[in-house]
């Protein structure tokens, strides 16, 4: 009798191959069943729906976007539900736990939680102890990310003493990863909880279970979290292995979480080892990811990156920017700790802007946040902050005890860098109190810390508080072999960050290090003179200055952009656009009280852009095949700056300026002086006051009243006295080396701002009518001599432009001028709303033109009309080209063709920026021909972009040779831009200088340099010796204000055929019409009309 099952008794009548054609069609039908939509009239099954939900939100998930995985978690709700009322209890847990990690992906960690906790309370009251637990440990992570980490690590102890018992380690593939992820989670905490060498035990755990599962993404998470641990113990290089191994993973699981997170945590490592440009390239990447996969979390951790990448190069207010988006994100995420670390960055960047108020009131909320997360390195960070305001406000005993308090948290946890930072802090302290042996002990205890830990910026600013200490200790070798090291150690981090103006940033912040370097040398040189300390001294004076003028000077002639991807160079565009867009708005808003907030914001996106631009030409440089080899120009000699001076009769004077100590070297041709001078405050406290009386007559509310008249013959009287004894000081050790040379100076911080041709003779004797420096000395200012040898080396002699002269002059800057015509005039009375904002945003910008409070526009240049014809009278007819009136425009400015004279002026006002170099320009036409708006503002960046390999440039307009004082650069601004555009010099002021006084001084200058045939620097010199003839301009303030920077020795090229021997006739006619139509227009008090033209002198006969 067979007993054998039904269909086992069918089965043995059917052959081994019809059972296989019938077990296919019988899979194929089934198939079918479930594809096929529900028959009309019929319903699909709760079953049927709940399967389909999940389907969809598995493809939803699997897209990893912002919106994908908004609608994916809510799929699975709808098939928890159905699942639910299927009366399928675990698969509707299932779908529910899906769904919180689909919100835990989108950083929504309290929605992941109360899901997780629900699906953990439904499977223990199905008695599903897997389940309890997997939700358990899920839950365990989003508590963590909650900053409650006390009750994550109770949820995850809980867990693994489950998976322990049921030997999850030896189970199935799918227990191990249940095993391998509530580790990761435990380590996760203890990372959080600030022991990072508890955290690695559990982490390693976890690894070694995700490979042997063969499970990247898991993989990924674990190498990931590895990493940081690594990190925070100062294993810099074995955390950047695993964060490269993760991202590998990551990519390849399509997990971009864990693959932004990656690319974030690289850039970290980066940031500590001081590489700050490829930080901000991985940051800005992970951003991206981050904000693809709508990940809030992650795009938070990426901003925080970025704005420490911007706070390691002195970029505070854009990392200040940064830091502030990231707090709002992890706040609402309600991530505690991370929002704790946050609010640490943020109190930090006031408290070194000195806004102790604000620093104090983040570090309380980062305090009170660590310890809600029970996170003690944050914890730690911030108190070790609060000690140095404590410091700062005189409280060394609070500041001590706190420092040791903190320095105990730091050793439990194992936290090398925090021990280093604090142990330099309580050095600095015993310094301040005057106990240099044992500040020096401190910090020889600090530095293998520092070392051991990565963090290359504390390693340098423990070498140098060595070096202080040693050299206050009376030890200055092993004072200087400290300075030594932290100044390579600068010069290694600074060629890590690509482009000019992040590399500048960077070197301004450890700019002191090199002074230190340059004092102890000086002070060798003192006790063993001869002993080339002080030529020493003097070359890292040149390696410490203008080294990012340097680079493009280098760069000049090389294409950096030849083999740079496309887009990248059509992104560089997008961004020039946009910039010049924002800054005409944010001048425009500067001046609107009503519109604070708008203005605000303006300059936050403002600040954004122009770090991104920076970027962007960071990136091009990279790309570049030649830049590699444009990034470290090599340091001159000595032999080479005195081979630059032989056979000229001229002494190089370079001042460097330091706290205690300032410092002067007189080089010539076959000589090397050094000599101490005061410390920099008081250099700087004469040079001010100096600038000050030279500058008395600038009204300042537009007056001219007795009491002005009283104030400037005050100010003259006293300016004989104080620049006498800023001369003696700056110039007295060096009489013996000047004679009657021409003086080349380098100068530093304040001295920048003063012309020294107008100092008097530092050997003039008592008594009035001291002849100025002007009177048996050429004066020629250079950023550095290292500057001037490089442009000669990269701009060799050569044919000169093929033609002369191009002159701006005279723009027109409101519709209310006479050259407006009178249609556009009517049309703009009949229709006030459609009149132009003409003179809007360039009058915010120049308000201080004219007089101070009036609100009678931008002011036009009347003499400047004369000025130009002046000049034009002096060029070789079809040599020159004259635009005034609406043609002296920013088109004109920006066209090629200015890159064909030898000689480009501008006659135009000025606009300077300090705060924002970004918004410094000269203003051209602001009105069209029409009576509309033109765009007349020609912005520094659009001055870095012209192609200008003119002779010299002059700029005849106010404050030009000012800008930012960026320390190791010296004043960023207009002049140096041009240079950077390709000018071998340029002829800027230095103060707002008197039109006529100037139309006058450019007359004798161009008469000097195109009929004499001088060059520029020694025309200028005999054009403000002619002023000082003249009784009506003799005082320094109508002449001084005028420099020359740059190259001093090329003579102007007249022409072939075009001696300037022939144009004296010419002249001496023109000039006396100048003066005769100026005087008439005083008289008259008006300026005749006419539109203004562009002109090219039409040829001889």
């Amino acid at each position: 009798m067979d007993n054998s099952p039904p269909h086992t008794k069918s089965r043995q009548h059917v052959t081994p191959r019809l059972w296989i054609l019938l077990t296919v069609l019988s899979s194929l039908c089934l198939t079918a069943h479930a594809q096929r939509p529900p028959r009309a009239g019929g319903r699909e099954s709760k079953s049927e729906a709940a399967a389909r939900a999940e389907a969809e939100a598995g493809r939803l998930r699997a897209a990893w976007g912002k919106d994908s995985l908004r609608l994916a978690a809510d799929r699975f709700m709808e098939a928890r539900a159905a699942w639910g009322a299927a009366g399928q209890t675990a698969r509707a847990i299932d779908a529910l736990g899906a769904a919180a990690e689909a919100h835990f992906a989108l950083g929504e960690y309290r929605q992941a939680l109360r899901q997780l906790t629900a699906a953990a309370a439904e499977s223990a009251r199905l008695g599903d102890r897997r389940r309890e637990n997997e939700a358990l440990s899920s839950a365990g992570r989003a508590l963590s990310y909650l900053g409650d980490n006390d009750r994550a690590q109770k949820y995850l102890a809980a867990a693994l003493e489950y998976y322990e018992r049921q030997g999850y380690a030896g189970a199935a593939p799918d227990d191990r990863r249940r095993l391998a992820a509530a580790l990761n989670n435990m380590g996760e905490v203890y990372y959080s909880k600030g022991t990072p060498l508890k955290a690695l035990g559990y982490l390693r755990r976890s690894l070694a279970l995700w490979v042997e599962a063969g499970d990247s993404k898991g993989e990924a998470a674990a190498r990931l979290d590895l990493g940081y641990a690594l990190s925070s113990l100062g294993d810099q290089d074995g955390a950047a292995e695993q964060f490269a191994d993760s991202l590998s993973l990551a990519r390849a699981a399509g997990d971009r979480t864990v693959e932004a997170l990656s690319l974030s945590a690289a850039g970290t490592v980066r940031s500590l080892k001081g590489q700050e440009q490829q930080a901000l390239d991985l940051h800005l990447e992970a951003l991206d990811v981050a904000r693809a996969a709508g990940d809030s979390q992650s795009e938070a951790v990426a901003l925080n990156g970025i704005g420490q990448a911007y706070e390691g190069i002195g970029k505070r207010l854009i990392s200040l920017d940064h830091y502030e988006q990231a707090l709002g994100l992890f706040l609402a995420n309600e991530s505690l700790d991370f929002a704790a670390g946050t609010e640490c960055r943020i109190a930090r960047i006031h408290r070194l802007t000195g806004e102790d108020r604000q620093a104090l009131a983040h570090y309380g909320r980062c305090v009170e946040l660590s310890r809600r997360a029970n996170k003690k390195r944050t914890e730690a960070y911030a108190l070790t902050d609060i000690a140095g305001v404590y410091r700062a406000r005189g409280g060394r005993g609070a500041a001590l005890g706190q420092y040791k308090r903190v320095l105990e948290i730091y050793r439990q946890i194992g936290d090398r860098r925090g021990q280093a930072i604090v142990l330099n802090s309580i050095a600095e302290l015993d310094f301040e109190s005057g106990d240099k042996p044992g500040a020096l002990t401190f910090y020889r205890r600090a530095l293998p810390l520092a070392r051991a830990s990565g963090d290359r910026e504390s390693e340098g600013a423990t070498l140098y508080g060595a070096a202080l200490a040693a050299r206050d200790s009376g030890d200055l070798e092993g004072a200087l072999d400290y300075a030594g090291q932290a100044v390579q150690l600068i010069e290694t981090l600074r060629t890590y960050v690509a482009g000019p103006d992040h590399r500048s940033s960077y070197f301004a912040s450890v700019h002191r290090y090199y002074g230190l370097y340059i004092d102890l040398l000086m002070r060798l040189d003192r006790l063993r003179p001869g002993g080339q300390y002080a030529a020493a001294a003097l070359l890292a004076s040149e390696r410490a200055r203008a080294r990012s003028l340097l680079e493009v000077f280098a760069e000049n002639g090389a294409d950096i952009r030849r083999g740079v991807a496309p887009a990248l160079l059509e992104r560089e565009r997008a961004l020039q656009q946009r910039l010049q867009e924002k800054a005409r708005l944010q001048v425009l808003l500067s001046g609107d009280t009503e519109a604070e907030a708008e203005a605000a914001g303006a300059a936050r996106e403002l600040r954004e852009l122009t770090a991104e631009y920076q970027l962007v030409e960071s990136q091009i440089r990279e790309q570049s095949p030649r830049y590699a080899s444009l990034t470290q120009p090599k340091p001159v000699t000595l032999e080479e700056i005195q081979g630059e001076l032989r056979g000229e009769n001229t002494a190089l004077l370079e001042y460097s300026l330091g706290e205690e100590k300032s410092y002067l070297w007189v080089v010539s041709a076959d000589s090397l002086a050094g000599y101490e001078l005061p410390g920099r405050a008081v250099l700087e406290s004469s040079a001010r006051e100096v600038y000050r009386l030279l500058t008395s007559r600038q009204s300042a509310d537009g007056k001219i009243d007795a009491a002005y008249q009283a104030g400037v013959a005050a100010a003259d009287t006293a300016y004989e006295e104080k620049a006498l004894e800023l001369s003696r000081m700056l110039l007295a050790p060096a009489v013996p080396q000047l004679s009657d040379r021409r003086l080349l100076i380098v100068a530093e911080g304040g001295l920048q701002y003063i012309p020294f041709d107008a100092l008097p003779l530092p050997d003039s004797p008592p008594g009035g009518g001291r002849p100025p420096l002007v009177s048996q000395h050429e004066v020629v200012s250079l950023p550095s001599m290292s500057a001037l040898i490089i442009l000669r080396r990269a701009r060799p002699r050569e044919e000169p432009a093929p033609e002369l002269a191009a002159v701006l002059a005279d723009p027109v800057y409101e519709t209310s001028d006479p050259r407006v015509p009178q249609v556009g005039q009517a049309l703009l009375a009949r229709n006030p709303q459609s009149a132009p904002e003409a003179g809007a945003p360039a009058l915010r910008a120049l308000r201080e033109f004219g007089p101070r409070g009036a609100a009678s526009g931008i002011p036009r240049l009347r003499h400047t009309a004369a000025e130009a014809e002046a000049i034009m009278s002096l060029v070789p007819s079809g040599s020159g080209m004259m635009a005034t009136g609406f043609e002296a425009s920013r088109e004109t400015a920006i066209s090629p063709r200015l890159g064909r004279y030898q000689i480009v002026h501008f006659a135009a006002h000025g606009v300077v920026n300090s705060e924002h170099p970004e918004l410094s320009g000269l203003v051209l036409s602001l009105v069209n021909r029409e009576g509309g708006r033109a765009d007349g503002f020609l912005q520094l960046h659009d001055i870095y972009n012209l192609d200008l390999p003119a002779e010299v440039v002059v700029l005849s307009a106010c404050d030009t040779g000012l800008g930012e004082d960026v320390a190791g650069e010296g004043l960023v601004g207009l002049t140096r831009a041009f240079m950077y555009a390709g000018s071998k010099s340029v002829v800027a002021s230095l103060w707002k200088v008197d039109d006529a006084a100037t139309a006058e001084l450019m007359r004798h200058f161009y008469e000097s340099m195109l009929k004499d045939g001088l060059p520029p620097a020694a025309a200028l010199r005999s054009a403000k010796e002619a002023m000082r003839r003249q009784k009506r301009w003799r005082q320094p303030y109508y002449w001084a204000g005028f420099f020359v920077q740059g190259e001093y020795r090329q003579r102007i090229q007249t022409g072939r055929g075009h001696p300037a021997a022939y144009l004296v006739i010419p002249l001496a006619v023109f000039l006396g019409c100048i003066g005769l139509t100026i005087l008439l227009r005083r008289r008259k008090g008006l300026t005749t009309g006419g539109g203004g033209a562009q002109t090219t002198r039409p040829p001889g006969p």
